[in-house]
């Protein structure tokens, strides 16, 4: 690779002479990851510095620094550039051959529903005949990777002859330019909620990080039930389309909710279908029209996206049944973990339940994350859920029992609620309470196959857990 490939569209201020000739093979910014050779980009974040690690990485061979200050040192070139996030992604890109300009890219952001949307959209592409593949927390373990991580992952489906990737485009991501190097064919907007507050600060720089996606897209597609999709819709120059749940350019209408499914029309600028779904709940019907909406403005038919719809299949920890059906009550399994996700849950449910039915719902919150969701999520719980049990949720540095207070303290509602800050000991109590007709709700887990505390990770499966006590009793 021509050295000079990896600084192509980087605004380099300053640069010495001979860092383009030695720059080669793939960036990094963490010092601990340096090899002979390679070049070193200094970030600031928020907990560590890439500039304080300049002397290390040159001792362990970094033949180029990348940094957004005037250095002097010995031992290694330099290129100093204005915003080192972006100039890192582009890089990468760079050293991948530039995988993105050789897909048709769709990005989805939004508070929820973008891992349902990614996965749903792949699937309708793969079933219109096209070679598709998708980005996100479910496939990849995290909602948008790292760029020395993603860039390769791009080059991969390159080289396997994928024509569409669909990925998550977090605030994470979008804050710290990891998808600069990108341009969409389409970009879509799910929702805006309370959420990462303690990383952005406020809802107003939330949303201003979620809008930038829609700079970098050719086409943009927002959800007309949502306030804040609907004004960033207002305020950006692309071309768009509003989809929506009976209102919009695409929408859904007549939906009718069981079990097994959901049944609706529809309806396009150029026609209508009836779609059967394997999912149920307003939010899951919102994300399929999503991905719908997508898939047609990608050139799908639409009935080969009804066709599609139909074969979809539960995404992996988003309102995931857990039961077989013959003990007598149901268990779901979610991911939820933010007021308006969990609140979306509960009222899915509601929407095939009997009015004797106990919802049940067994949830925490998270630690070291933004603590002015807890008492909302708590408050959401009381006033929809018949019964709750509140235990811990990746407590991580925090005290869980100090978690918990927190998550109670705007109980307003009339559901009775029980504390077992052991989640294992949760699953157990609530699967053994369990009465005829009750429907059970395991909020926060989902996919993910771990918990964490205060000393580390450990491993813990949570649909494993739920359906071992289901079988156990179903053995006693």
């Amino acid at each position: 690779m021509n050295p000079s490939v990896l600084f192509k569209d980087i605004r380099v201020l300053d640069c010495s002479p001979e860092a383009f000739a030695k720059a080669r093979g793939m960036p990094v910014c963490d010092s601990r990851e340096v090899e002979d050779g390679c070049v070193f980009t200094c970030i600031k974040g928020s907990g560590e510095d890439g500039h304080e690690h300049i002397r290390e990485a040159v001792q362990k061979g970094a033949a180029v620094i990348v940094t957004e200050r005037e250095v002097s040192f010995r031992g290694a070139e330099y290129v100093r550039v204005d915003d080192s996030r972006a100039a890192f992604a582009k890089m990468c890109s760079a050293a991948c051959g530039r995988p993105g300009d050789s897909l048709h890219l769709i990005g989805v952001t939004g508070t929820n529903g973008k891992s349902s949307v990614v996965g749903i959209l792949s699937h309708i592409l793969k079933c219109s005949g096209e070679n598709a593949a998708d980005i996100g927390t479910i496939t990849h373990g995290m909602t948008t990777p790292s760029p020395e991580k993603l860039y390769p992952e791009l080059a991969r489906f390159v080289r396997e002859g994928v024509r569409y990737a669909a990925m998550e485009a977090s605030s994470h991501a979008l804050d710290q330019k990891r998808l600069a190097p990108l341009h969409f064919d389409v970009g879509a907007y799910t929702n805006l909620t309370p959420e990462h507050l303690d990383y952005h600060g406020s809802m107003e720089a939330y949303a201003a990080v979620k809008e930038k996606l829609f700079d970098q897209c050719s086409l943009g597609v927002f959800c007309a039930d949502s306030k804040e999709a609907r004004e960033t819709a207002r305020r950006t120059g692309r071309k768009k389309y509003l989809y929506g749940m009976e209102k919009g350019d695409i929408y859904a209408r007549n939906v009718r909710y069981g079990w097994d499914g959901s049944e609706f029309e529809l309806c396009f600028p150029t026609g209508s279908v009836n779609v059967e779904l394997s999912l149920t709940g307003t939010f899951q019907v919102s994300n399929a029209v999503a991905a719908a909406s997508c898939a047609y403005l990608l050139g799908a038919d639409m009935r080969d996206i009804a066709t599609a719809l139909k074969s979809v299949k539960p995404i992996s920890g988003r309102l995931e049944r857990a039961d077989d059906g013959t003990l007598g009550f149901r268990v779901y399994i979610d991911y939820a973990h933010t007021p308006d996700a969990i609140e979306n849950a509960m009222l899915s449910l509601r929407t095939c339940m009997k009015e004797n039915e106990r919802l049940c719902v067994i949830f925490g919150c998270g630690g070291d994350r933004d603590k002015t969701k807890r008492p909302k999520i708590g408050s959401a719980v009381s006033r929809i859920a018949d019964f709750a049990i509140v235990t811990s949720d990746n407590p991580r540095s925090e005290d869980p029992y100090e978690i918990i207070r927190q998550t109670v303290s705007k109980w307003d509602g009339d559901a009775g609620r029980l504390v077992i800050c052991d989640r294992r000991q949760a699953v157990k109590y609530a699967v053994d309470t369990a009465r005829e007709g009750d429907v059970l709700l395991f909020c926060g887990k989902g996919h993910e196959n771990y918990t964490e505390d205060a000393s580390g990770k450990h491993e813990y499966n949570e649909r494993q857990v739920v359906r071992d006590e289901l079988a156990r009793l179903m053995k006693e």
